[in-house]
């Protein structure tokens, strides 16, 4: 449980809120990963809002220190501030080097 402050345009508003998160990972074969994560954030102070967010990628090693990562999230809020959508997706490729 946590508290979140958000500060809006219509003003500044204040909640007690919840979360479940999971995490599934499947290695294929050495260097080769999959990943899916999703996470729900309950207002507990007002139950129409709430969140979802996930993220699935694949992980996939080039050599012993460097990956290759792409990933698709997907954030929704079911009680967006007014002006912005209620489903937001991001689609994200990077280069990831191990120390």
């Amino acid at each position: 449980m946590a508290y979140v402050r958000e500060n809006r345009e219509d003003g500044t508003e204040g909640f007690p809120e919840g979360r479940l998160f999971g995490r599934y990972e499947h290695l294929f074969r050495e260097g080769v990963k999959f990943v899916q994560e999703l996470e729900y954030l309950q207002d507990l102070s007002l139950m129409k809002n709430y969140r979802v967010r996930s993220l699935t990628g694949l992980e996939m090693a080039i050599n012993t220190r460097w990956a290759l990562k792409t990933a698709l999230k997907v954030h929704f809020d079911n009680d967006p501030t007014p002006g912005f959508r209620k489903t937001d997706t991001i689609t994200e490729t990077s280069l990831a080097y191990k120390f």
